[in-house]
């Protein structure tokens, strides 16, 4: 009876901590918000393989804070065999496939997740502001020139006939759109449960031990 007993209370201890676990894998976490929490997070790192990207990360730079710049370039993106400088297909592919976070333009970045990421990838998927400063565009004329006038009138023309809006949408692609998030299945294998089906072996192996104690036991008080 005690025997089938602590059986019972093991199946429940891996029943619950086996539904612990599922619940722990859907969960998502608003503490990755940044490149920070992504580096503290152990996200393994790509960067798109650009002269720029190159430049930024492989020397010290103003436009960043330089402590976790070298931090990633070396711990990171550094490698014996070739830096982590890879294609923006491949970055895209290391993200969908594998713990890997990826540098890379948003334009890009977007198209490519709109052609190969499924709709519960694209809910999962999650974008942080760059490391480094975004830069604004000027237009650099002399200060008391004729053509300050003009390029008013153009600029906010273009912007008031829909130009402007009209080239930015050809130009740039939009952030995949999520088609509401669907329930997914998550097994949970040995590894997953490896430590109640341990609890459980120790269980049954003192159930035996026990049960082999008291055969003893009780043969002895009969001999005597």
């Amino acid at each position: 009876m005690a025997t089938l007993s602590i059986l019972i209370f093991f199946t429940f201890i891996y029943t619950a901590f086996s539904a612990k676990i599922v619940l722990f894998l859907q969960l998502s976490t608003n503490k990755i918000n940044d490149v920070g929490s992504v580096y503290a997070a152990g996200f393994d790192f790509a960067v798109e393989d650009q002269p720029f990207n190159q430049y930024y990360f492989k020397g010290p730079s103003d436009r960043a804070e330089e402590q976790l710049r070298k931090q990633i370039y070396e711990k990171k993106i550094r490698r014996s065999h070739g830096d982590q400088f890879v294609s923006a297909e491949k970055g895209i592919q290391l993200v969908r496939d594998t713990f890997c976070a990826f540098h890379v333009e948003r334009t890009v970045a977007h198209y490519l997740v709109d052609k190969t990421f499924s709709n519960n990838q694209k809910c999962s998927l999650r974008f942080v502001r760059s490391i480094f400063k975004s830069d604004m565009p000027y237009l650099s004329i002399p200060w008391n020139s004729s053509y300050i006038k003009y390029f008013i009138i153009s600029f906010r023309r273009l912007a008031e006939t829909g130009l402007q809006d009209r080239e930015c949408k050809r130009c740039y692609a939009k952030k995949p759109s999520c088609e509401g998030k669907a329930n997914t299945f998550v097994s949970v294998g040995l590894i997953e449960a490896y430590f109640p089906l341990l609890i459980f072996g120790v269980g049954i192996s003192l159930c035996i031990s026990i049960l082999i104690l008291e055969k003893l036991v009780h043969k002895y008080i009969k001999l005597h």
